[in-house]
């Protein structure tokens, strides 16, 4: 009878702690890898190796394929631990992670779209040329100002992208990054523009 119990008490202490080994256990470390969008979970998995992220890639595609999660790795920048459980890792990077960390991106005064563009593409992974070509693309402008009516017809987005710093994902789409930065900069106008009604008595109803 005391073996049975000694053994059920054993079981669960197991079973608990490959939940937590699985499920709860950090994640966050110093070792730095970049997982990009739409990469396969095997390319994955080798860069996870050689950074010693984990010790089983195989095991890690494997986990993938079997619970149909290959496709589900969130792109981004992650500061991770060694030697994590590959079925903690996949879990996280498919189901828990929201995209990995934010990376400070300064925006100075008078620089312009290109130098906006190499900056991001710099710091974020961004597409300068499709960046650069999106900001001068007249229907996606278009498509902005019907978003937004205080943007005029201008050729391109200069001088759309206030100067400031700013937390951004990495690897974040071209398109949503400018869609961003129009509506900060939209943002900013309308405050700017009701406190200086308000400082004058005017009405904004």
């Amino acid at each position: 009878m005391k073996g049975k119990w000694f053994y059920s008490v054993f079981a669960v202490i197991l079973l608990i702690y490959f939940v937590y080994l699985n499920f709860f256990l950090p994640v966050q470390g110093q070792n730095t890898v970049i997982v990009r969008k739409g990469e396969l979970a095997r390319d994955v998995a080798v860069k996870l190796k050689e950074k010693g992220i984990i010790e089983r890639p195989d095991l890690f595609v494997s986990l993938a394929k079997l619970l149909a999660l290959g496709d589900d790795l969130k792109s981004g920048l992650y500061s991770l631990k060694k030697n994590l459980p590959e079925l903690r890792l996949l879990l996280y990077l498919a189901l828990q992670s929201k995209g990995g960390r934010l990376i400070r991106v300064r925006i100075l005064e008078g620089w312009e779209l290109k130098k906006i563009a190499s900056e991001l593409s710099y710091r974020l992974g961004v597409d300068s040329l499709r960046f650069l070509r999106l900001a001068s693309d007249t229907l996606f402008i278009r498509e902005l100002r019907a978003q937004y009516p205080e943007i005029d017809s201008p050729p391109s987005l200069e001088g759309y992208i206030l100067p400031d710093t700013y937390k951004l994902p990495w690897g974040v789409g071209e398109e949503r990054l400018l869609r961003y930065f129009v509506g900060h900069t939209v943002s900013v106008w309308r405050r700017e523009f009701r406190r200086d009604a308000d400082s004058l008595g005017m009405s904004m109803k």
